[in-house]
């Protein structure tokens, strides 16, 4: 299968991949150091009634996940994700926790399930930016050059008729 566009400009240039590594590292790190801290305050929350004493439990940062955090934004000087604040002006300290408590449980969900699907992209990642490294272009005949992953039809059906049936 020819490609038209494959190989058109000599002088494009590649990804920096150690770039894209350190995004895609940032990335979890900051949604899981989110998700520490938000689930901190939903246990917070839950346990007292007495707004000030719920806060205070925010402060303290796991400082593993803060350190790695924090080296990439020195090396990068940059967050990937937005910090939430509450504003609680105009509302009572009961009024404000009965809203945190739902919005956090929203974002405790959505950072839950964004962790979960950057996890399960991690194979595809370690694939793309293997890809990334490799030579692409067209050869003599016009054909694609890139990575390529050859499946052997007989090795493959060999390996199934090894496997016990169950």
């Amino acid at each position: 299968m020819s490609n038209k566009h494959a190989g058109k400009r000599r002088d494009a240039r590649r990804y920096d991949v150690q770039m894209i590594q350190d995004f895609l590292g940032q990335l979890l790190l900051e949604l899981r150091l989110q998700h520490y801290e938000t689930l901190k305050l939903q246990r917070s929350l839950k346990s007292t009634d007495d707004f000030d004493s719920a806060m205070r439990v925010v402060e303290d940062e796991p400082p593993e996940i803060a350190d790695r955090v924090y080296a990439y934004r020195g090396r990068r000087q940059t967050t990937l994700i937005t910090a939430y604040t509450f504003d609680g002006r105009n509302a009572t300290k009961a009024e404000s926790m009965t809203v945190m408590r739902e919005v956090v449980k929203e974002i405790l969900e959505c950072r839950e399930a964004q962790i979960g699907h950057l996890e399960a992209l991690q194979k595809l990642f370690v694939e793309a930016i293997g890809c990334s490294m490799l030579p692409y272009g067209l050869d003599e005949d016009g054909e694609e050059i890139g990575p390529r992953r050859v499946h052997n039809v007989r090795e493959i059906l060999d390996r199934a008729q090894e496997k016990p049936a169950n």
